[in-house]
């Protein structure tokens, strides 16, 4: 069965993740065009290479890219203004035209932030793309995050086959990371944890931890710890240890406590889990249970599972001693049974005997 594997994706032309900094590169070789942010005057501060701009409510603006082609044939390009989510790795991702938000994100960047969907660059050329902002009505403090998100349109991705038959699709893009703010004040972060659930990340076994970020602001440097006991044990059955993650604002992803390729046990457990980010800490004491039909669908779904034997060498070794036991339970009552039958034998003898010298004493 052929299986199309995921989007690679090369993050460029001043992707930020909130303020970070931080821009990563694509080779030329990779991409048949190039984009450039132009900066406007409300950006907050010029040195950067995104659009961070400060707003005002119901304020109208328009914010243009410049796309170049150096290539000797037009390309055509897909334009998306998407709002910024936090994957399964703790990482920001803005290349989702409609992912699943999080309940408390009121004001999405995508009902935000307009263009036309396609863009054709001539050959040897470069254009202005233009995109229309229409704030919302009611101010607000924190900011609306996203980007701005560009790939070429072709009639079929690049695609290679690996030896197990597998079909992998390469896709290339820009963004442009996208921040909107309108007022100064300071918006203090906080994080709740929603759900714990098993279930298997790349068909391994992995209790699901769903973190959310109420706010409307990042939480950067994130460090989340978690550790799994019995309900009322004091030993670590499973744990995790991850660092340098970031939540968009008004986001969710599910942290993974990997289960050590061990098949789920049913039973009833417990969650400690401790996250950080600078200064800010928050820790829960969680109960869950996993129960015996979810065990069981998702055991037998999972690869590599090291299955643990102990009980039944535990059980085994109880039945051989019943066994002995047994045997030497019924070795006993047969012996006794015995010696009852010989005893009764011989009394039936003396008796034959006594019998027998009172008939003699008679005569």
């Amino acid at each position: 069965m052929k299986k199309t594997v995921g989007i690679i994706m090369a993050f460029v032309t001043g992707l930020v993740l909130f303020g970070g900094g931080h821009i990563q590169q694509a080779q030329a070789a990779e991409m048949n065009f190039a984009v450039t942010a132009n900066i406007p005057e409300n950006q907050v501060d010029k040195r950067q290479t995104y659009f961070n701009l400060k707003m005002k409510p119901n304020q109208k603006q328009d914010i243009t890219v410049t796309l170049k082609n150096a290539t000797n044939k037009a390309v055509v390009v897909v334009a998306e203004a998407n709002s910024a989510t936090t994957n399964d790795n703790g990482v920001v991702e803005y290349s989702h035209v409609k992912p699943k938000l999080d309940k408390t994100m009121k004001m999405p960047l995508t009902s935000i932030v307009k263009s036309d969907k396609e863009v054709t660059i001539p050959a040897k050329r470069s254009i202005v793309h233009t995109f229309h902002i229409t704030m919302p009505a009611k101010q607000y403090d924190g900011e609306i995050d996203g980007g701005l998100y560009f790939y070429e349109k072709t009639n079929k991705d690049t695609e290679k086959k690996s030896e197990s038959n597998v079909q992998i699709k390469n896709r290339y893009a820009f963004v442009i990371g996208t921040t909107l703010t309108e007022t100064d004040s300071v918006v203090k972060p906080d994080m709740k944890l929603l759900k714990i659930e098993p279930s298997l990340v790349n068909f391994r076994n992995t209790l699901k931890v769903n973190l959310q970020n109420p706010t409307m602001t990042p939480i950067r440097n994130l460090k989340v710890d978690g550790k799994v006991y019995s309900r009322n044990g004091s030993k670590v059955l499973f744990a995790s240890n991850t660092s340098n993650m970031t939540m968009a604002p008004n986001t969710n992803f599910n942290y993974g406590i990997f289960w050590n390729n061990q098949p789920f046990a049913p039973g009833k457990y417990r969650l400690e889990m401790t996250a950080t980010s600078g200064v800010n800490k928050w820790k829960w004491n969680e109960n869950f249970t996993i129960d015996g039909a979810t065990a069981d669908k998702l055991n037998k779904k999972a690869i590599n599972l090291e299955h643990d034997y102990t009980m039944w060498y535990i059980l085994a070794g109880i039945l051989l001693i019943l066994l002995v036991l047994f045997i030497i339970w019924f070795l006993a009552r047969r012996r006794n049974k015995k010696d009852k039958e010989d005893a009764i034998e011989e009394a039936k003898r003396q008796l034959m005997a006594e019998m027998t010298t009172d008939d003699k004493e008679d005569k």
